[in-house]
């Protein structure tokens, strides 16, 4: 640092080999670092002569008492989005804070200034607003990773372990007898797209079974899945839908052809909702624990908001990684054993 230079948090962190929200966490005394982290930053701090500029810190934080909440285009009417984005406005009602969507058509420019931070949902390759959103000096957490395609990346980040989830769910259907798989599958433009897309295809070359992919669109419609209904075709003894919104469509057709789910063949989703626990069969799905990641989403930004400005944006990878796995809940879809179909 060069003389006659004041000390900045940045510098304090570095010195001390922690995050800036770290050094930031243990300079105030705030919960979320060990007595030893806050020990050796406030040490460091004091031999660099830094001093806690209170004054910038109270303009900037919680200017607005608005957080932004970003999901990709037309994902309005799918259940997993809505869930996770009532539950964070909630839990930031809770903080004192609103919660604004921002639709895709607004001026991104023009949302940011008016939030003191943001959550992103499935940053999608090809969308245009996340290189604003990513660039903008507000904190910023996303759920799910942001593809390696930006240049910019988020603060911090929510992963779901997807390909581990996805080869259980496979694995577990295969124990049960299933040989000729199918899969209502988005495109990999998400992490949680590619993740699936890898599954299936390590799956399939180990095993000896059969994969077929049916391609939908990211956020799917029932017309997207009447359109693959010709290649339901009757050899399949398991399905796995992994896009939210296609499994009541294709309970809809497997019974129209007569099938019967559980016994000829297995029916899973990826992503659970209400609707899976209650029709009948009861529908095998993966847990994503949606309130839980939306509370830990809001959590991380309300830290960030404790820190000071470090004029650390835009970053190439994030301070804060946090991962966690879908949970199985097995059903009446896949509980028991194939049986032959007569």
């Amino acid at each position: 640092m060069a003389k006659g230079n004041q000390p900045k948090l940045i510098d304090v962190a570095n010195a001390a080999g922690v995050s800036t929200a770290a050094a930031s966490l243990a300079l105030r005394g705030l919960p979320g670092v060990s007595e030893a982290t806050r020990q050796r930053v406030q040490k460091v701090a004091e031999e660099l002569h830094y001093e806690l500029n209170i004054t910038a810190r109270n303009l900037r934080i919680r200017a607005t008492r608005t957080i932004g909440v970003y999901a990709p285009e037309n994902t309005s009417s799918i259940a997993y989005y809505m869930s996770f984005i009532a539950s964070l406005a909630q839990h930031a009602a809770r903080a004192g804070y609103a919660t604004l969507i921002i639709p895709v058509e607004a001026d991104m420019r023009m949302v940011t200034a008016q939030v003191d931070g943001l959550v992103i949902i499935d940053a999608t390759i090809g969308d245009a607003n996340l290189d604003h959103l990513l660039a903008c000096s507000k904190p910023l957490v996303s759920v799910e990773e942001v593809p390696s395609v930006f240049k910019n990346q988020p603060d911090a980040v929510i992963a779901f372990r997807h390909e581990t989830a996805m080869t259980k769910l496979l694995n577990h259907l295969y124990e049960q007898g299933a040989r000729n798989f199918a899969a209502i599958c988005p495109p990999a433009e998400t992490a949680w797209g590619s993740q699936l897309q890898a599954a299936t295809n390590a799956f399939e070359a180990r095993q000896d079974v059969s994969f077929q992919r049916l391609p939908v669109p990211f956020a799917v419609s029932p017309e997207d899945v009447l359109a693959h209904e010709n290649k339901l075709h009757e050899d399949l003894d398991a399905i796995v839908c992994t896009s939210d919104g296609s499994l009541l469509e294709v309970l809809g057709l497997l019974r129209d052809q007569g099938r019967k789910i559980g016994e000829d063949i297995l029916l899973a989703s990826y992503i659970d909702n209400a609707t899976h626990s209650i029709v009948r069969p009861a529908i095998t799905a993966l847990d994503h624990d949606v309130e839980e990641s939306a509370e830990a989403a809001l959590q991380l930004l309300l830290k960030m908001f404790q820190g000071e400005d470090d004029g650390i944006r835009p970053r190439s990878t994030p301070q804060v990684y946090e991962e966690r796995e879908p949970r199985l809940i097995i059903r009446a879809s896949t509980a028991g054993k194939l049986k032959p179909r007569h």
